[in-house]
């Protein structure tokens, strides 16, 4: 998309006014696989694989609705001046916690530390970039409060599973520039997230026995960009991916669910090439990527290690491989035309290979005047099947063998029944595509004021179906021959989803005192899926209001006392307001804020002071409901389980930070 948003704003430019990215499909980009990327020969050597540019610690962060320190003014390092410069940052606050079932609530201490640093040096053809964060909250505190909780409802011991009390990211860039026509870069990140499901009893030292969750991420990227010619441009990336998740027992699982804590680890590589041509009012691009995955799943281990000298695990592989070309071309100075097709194939063992991926998209963007933007765009985007997949039976009536899909070692007498609930696919399993089309019309009101409307709708084909029925699993050939089988679970496929949304903005574009964005957005979706013996279809109706926005005082230090005092002030606030009609009396409703004063001294370095409120109303949201993913064993619990909610989060909270740049 990168390249379609390059060019619609060429356009914008020509119309002399500024609008937002193109809304077109991406070409380069397989949708939710996101295999491989396509910027346009205009981007930076700094353009990576999409495959894990978030780590588990920045999603976290967005799940609990505060803002990244780090990340909001994380410089790109090519940009980086000589003299060494960052950011060193510290939020301390607190975030109250408690049961939706009880009055009683406590404020659970957090902190944040974190900073950055980047540069350059040979003559600014080298550059760096360092950066560090962690996060934590007050495990005592939160013991405590647990024992205090379990007093006053004369209940037994009250686990707080999954309750994130620790988080660390660190992230390393170097880019070299060899000449002026040839680049690269090397880039490191390590992203932890550990939680546990705390009892009252339990000393905060050390939490429970398999009862902690845990994820590490590390990945190692490598990039290089060269220009061929004047009008010629290829850039290559290979990134290499550690993953390893620590679940608890009973905790729920993909593919293989198990009573034993387990640790799941995938090992993936992935390289891309891309390379652009510009041919006269064409831009013409072209690319492939491959992609390997190895997934282990480790029983009886956990973050303490592993509770005996050897562990049964399960070992699970797979290739997949995309190509793709794309064509912009500017049929006029106000008008671009985009299109492309991708195809994409997967190889995993035990399925049906699907040969079929073909994936046309085409968008389009018009300023019909200088004032209005139309753009448009349909597509289809194909997606991988996850691991762990288990090839079912060909044959309902037969045995699936586990061999078939991947290898499953059992030691110390565990039989495969025991180590877990295995649930397979059938092996004639397509790979699920989405099929999407977008319009927006964009007219600007005045010089810094837009309205937009935009609608988009999204069909899900071939989708993995919310009902289960059982079937005769053994662990290996040997078993199946010898009648050694045990029951396992096939999930169902053919489901279809779709969405329908249709939304208006009004966006006041940043002025001398801020800057704000309403927005209204309607929209429908629907599931069904039919199995020999089932049937089910949900419709869902979705209201939701948003605002964000800011007001600031004049920046800089100013010239007299009262300048330094008034000078430097930032209000930003953003309001959230969701309705479902399958989830009646749910509405999500959240509020937040942060207050900033700006002190500048000299040319190098600023001190902020921040305040930060999160749900300002303390509203208690319902944070999961069951969904059509967790309907149970068969669609006969969809109506038992369906509207129940799993738990409630009360994200409510303040913080004060300082962040020093230099």
């Amino acid at each position: 998309m990168a390249a379609a948003a390059a060019n619609a704003g060429a356009i914008s430019s020509a119309a002399e006014q500024p609008v937002p990215g193109s809304a077109l499909p991406t070409i380069g980009a397989p949708g939710a696989s996101s295999q491989a990327c396509a910027p346009s020969p205009s981007a930076t050597a700094g353009n990576e694989l999409p495959l894990a540019d978030t780590g588990p610690v920045n999603e976290f962060r967005v799940a609990r609705g505060a803002p990244s320190p780090a990340a909001e003014q994380l410089p790109d390092a090519p940009s980086h001046p000589n003299a060494p410069h960052g950011q060193i940052f510290g939020f301390k606050g607190f975030t109250l916690t408690g049961s939706p079932d009880v009055t009683l609530r406590d404020e659970l201490p957090i902190t944040e530390l974190g900073a950055t640093l980047g540069g350059s040096f040979k003559q600014g053809r080298t550059a760096y970039f360092v950066s560090l964060d962690r996060f934590g909250i007050d495990q005592q505190k939160l013991l405590t409060f647990l024992t205090t909780l379990e007093t006053q409802t004369g209940a037994g011991a009250l686990p707080l599973d999954a309750n994130p009390v620790a988080s660390s990211s660190f992230v390393a860039r170097i880019d070299r520039q060899f000449s002026s026509r040839d680049s690269a870069y090397a880039r490191f990140s390590r992203d932890d997230l550990r939680s546990y499901s705390l009892r009252p009893s339990q000393d905060a030292s050390g939490p429970g026995l398999g009862t902690d969750f845990g994820v590490t991420q590390q990945a190692a990227t490598v990039g290089n960009t060269v220009t061929l010619s004047a009008d010629t441009l290829n850039e290559t990336t290979a990134r290499f991916i550690s993953d390893e998740t620590q679940l608890p027992a009973g905790a729920p699982a993909m593919g293989v669910q198990s009573d034993l804590p387990t640790v799941r680890r995938d090992r993936v590589f992935e390289a891309a090439n891309n390379i652009y041509r510009q041919a006269g009012k064409q831009g013409l691009s072209a690319g492939g990527d491959f992609l390997y995955n190895q997934m282990n799943i480790s029983f009886l281990e956990s973050s303490l290690g592993r509770f005996s000298d050897g562990n049964s695990s399960f070992t699970q592989s797979d290739h997949s491989a995309g190509f793709y070309v794309e064509s912009e071309r500017k049929l006029r100075p106000n008008l671009l035309l985009t299109s492309g097709i991708r195809y994409d194939l997967q190889l995993l063992r035990g399925f049906q290979k699907d040969t079929n991926n073909v994936a046309p998209q085409l968008g389009v963007a018009w300023a019909p005047s200088t004032s209005t933007v139309i753009r448009g765009g349909v597509g289809v985007y194909y997606d991988q099947i996850p691991l762990p997949a288990l090839a079912g039976p060909a044959d309902p009536s037969s045995v699936a063998n586990l061999e078939s899909s991947g290898r499953l070692v059992s030691r110390n007498g565990a039989s495969a029944e025991q180590l877990g609930e295995f649930t397979s696919m059938s092996p004639s399993l397509q790979n699920s595509y989405a099929e999407q089309a977008n319009f927006e019309i964009e007219q600007q009101i005045g010089p810094r004021s837009a309205l937009s409307a935009e609608s988009q709708y999204v069909r899900g084909v071939q989708l993995a179906l919310p009902a289960f029925r059982p079937v005769a699993m053994c662990a290996s050939a040997g078993g199946c021959n010898a009648g050694n089988t045990f029951w396992g679970r096939e999930m169902g496929s053919g489901a279809v989803s779709s969405y329908a949304g249709n939304s208006v903005a009004f966006t006041q574009r940043p002025t001398h005192w801020g800057d704000y964005k309403v927005s209204y957005t309607y929209a429908t979706a629907q599931d069904s899926g039919t199995e020999p013996d089932a049937f089910f279809f949900i419709n869902d109706r979705l209201r939701r209001a948003s605002f964000t926005g800011d007001l600031h005082t004049t920046p800089g230090p100013g010239s007299d006392l009262w300048q330094h005092i008034a000078n430097g002030f930032v209000l930003t606030g953003t309001g959230d307001y969701t309705k479902r009609s399958e989830f009646a009396g749910l509405n999500f409703v959240s509020m937040n804020a942060r207050l900033s004063k700006t002190l500048a001294w000299g040319e190098s370095y600023r001190l902020d002071f921040l305040a930060e409120t999160f749900n300002m109303l303390q509203r208690t949201n319902a944070a999961f409901a069951n969904s059509a993913a967790k309907m149970g064993d068969s669609l006969a619990s969809v109506y038992t389980t369906y509207q129940r909610v799993a738990s409630f989060q009360s994200p409510n909270g303040s913080q004060l930070g300082l962040r020093l740049t230099f």
